[in-house]
């Protein structure tokens, strides 16, 4: 399957072993997985899939709070494919996912959901996100060049990582849809 995943993560060893094991059982695989850690303590890479490409980042004091763009734009140089989806490490996705968003976004260059499940292991918590204009990142998949190269515009524009997909979904011209399916 002709597509990348990211996963941006870092020092939270084990919500990342509940990804690693939820990559794992994915059907299909992504392609490339690529995995952006800027962690004080990096991932094991011992422990990755051969599919996956690992990104150190090193932390720094000027980093932002959220470093989500910051992670993003060291992904993006290592994108091979025209198709990118995003895996949360903290959120839970079911083993037919990718195959899922490829199916139900064909026709488009950007799809998301506007109702997201998931389970917040910090707070032992179930969540439920509900927005019907936008996806949450989590929740999205780009098909297109255009649709990339506009998410690390994005990124690029909003450097602090607040917001992303809110301004994403906001000022992106091409053909978009938004369910409520996840």
């Amino acid at each position: 399957m002709d597509i990348t995943a990211i996963t941006c993560t870092g020092d939270r060893p084990v919500q990342f072993d509940i990804c690693l094991k939820i990559m794992n059982r994915m059907n299909p695989k992504p392609n490339q997985w690529i995995i952006v850690d800027d962690g004080k303590i990096p991932v094991d890479k011992d422990i990755l899939p051969q599919y996956a490409t690992y990104i150190r980042r090193e932390p720094i004091k000027s980093d932002y709070p959220m470093t989500l763009s910051l992670n993003m734009l060291e992904a993006y140089p290592h994108i091979k494919y025209d198709k990118l989806i995003f895996i949360e490490d903290d959120d839970w996705y079911p083993v037919n996912y990718i195959s899922a968003m490829i199916q139900e976004s064909n026709g488009y260059d950007v799809y998301g959901s506007s109702r997201r499940r998931f389970f917040q292991l910090s707070t032992n918590s179930y969540y439920e996100f509900i927005k019907t204009w936008e996806s949450i990142t989590a929740s999205m998949i780009l098909n297109s060049k255009k649709a990339i190269d506009f998410w690390r515009e994005t990124c690029l524009n909003y450097i602090d990582g607040n917001g992303l997909d809110t301004y994403f979904w906001r000022d992106f011209n091409g053909s978009k849809k938004v369910n409520q399916k996840y």
